[in-house]
């Protein structure tokens, strides 16, 4: 297996130029306020199509930007999905401490609604797909809905529904996570972590598959086995894929055989 290494300069809004195939549109006012859209060439076959909103990693800091996901996002959107593969900020970019990270990807999912107007989405089959810290995002998108009123994460009546979501690695242990690097502690106050932690938004109602390759060495699989088997006593149907001989980035790689299982998870979730 070759390496892989992330991109990791210069940073993510540096340009406003987008990846070849999208279309760079902006959700707020931050400069790492954005998304790229890909819409798939033949028009869809319902009249709108399903819609997937993907969530980049990098341990929440801003050294690890949307490229990341750029060729997923290009595979996916060839299997016909509208992909909606977002920037938000991080560690180490001003306003992402708690909880502007988090008020961020809420703020870029929700934006699907307007981005509806325009382009032929399909927002009763969205799909959330995050890998690593990214994971955990598109996890608690599945569950934000469950999150008490009153507080600085409180959906809003309009929130972005989602029908079920992938994570690929996801972290969601939080606190061993954020034991282990305090030095990203301000990104969520102990306070609130409840309206970010996955188990406790348990039951989020979605489908989830959680896919988690069996050598990993960032995120131990056992991490995944636990959420899982807490989502499906909680009454969820969540399922793991677990993936023999991949290591960490392997399964976002669009290049490798793992990847096509993940992508099938997508698939077979939004109802295709």
């Amino acid at each position: 297996m070759s390496a892989f290494t992330p991109h990791v300069a210069p940073p993510s809004h540096a340009t406003d130029a987008p990846p070849p195939g999208a279309v760079r549109i902006r959700y707020g006012p931050a400069p790492q306020n954005f998304g790229d859209l890909r819409l798939p060439a033949a028009a869809p076959a319902s009249g709108a199509h399903p819609l997937v909103v993907v969530i980049h990693g990098g341990a929440y800091r801003s050294a690890f930007h949307v490229d990341l996901m750029d060729g997923l996002a290009d595979d996916l959107t060839r299997r016909g999905f509208a992909t909606w593969n977002i920037e938000y900020r991080r560690m180490g970019d001003p306003g992402a401490e708690w909880p502007g990270l988090f008020q961020d990807v809420a703020a870029a999912a929700d934006h699907a609604a307007t981005l509806a107007r325009t382009h032929r989405l399909d927002l009763a089959r969205v799909v959330t797909l995050g890998h690593s810290a990214g994971g955990h995002l598109a996890l608690w998108l599945a569950g934000r809905h469950r999150i008490p009123a009153g507080g600085p994460l409180a959906p809003r009546p309009d929130a972005l529904p989602v029908r079920a979501a992938v994570a690929i690695a996801p972290v969601t242990d939080l606190d061993r996570f954020f034991t282990a690097r305090p030095e990203l502690a301000a990104l969520v106050d102990p306070a609130g972590r409840g309206a970010v932690d996955p188990y406790a938004l348990l039951p989020t109602g979605c489908p989830q598959t959680v896919v988690h390759g069996v050598e990993d060495q960032s995120v131990a699989i056992a991490e995944s086995r636990r959420y899982v088997e807490a989502a499906q006593a909680a009454g969820d149907r969540a399922a793991l894929l677990e993936l023999p001989g991949a290591e960490h980035f392997a399964p976002i790689r669009a290049d490798l055989p793992f990847w096509p299982q993940a992508a099938g998870a997508v698939e077979a979730l939004a109802g295709r």
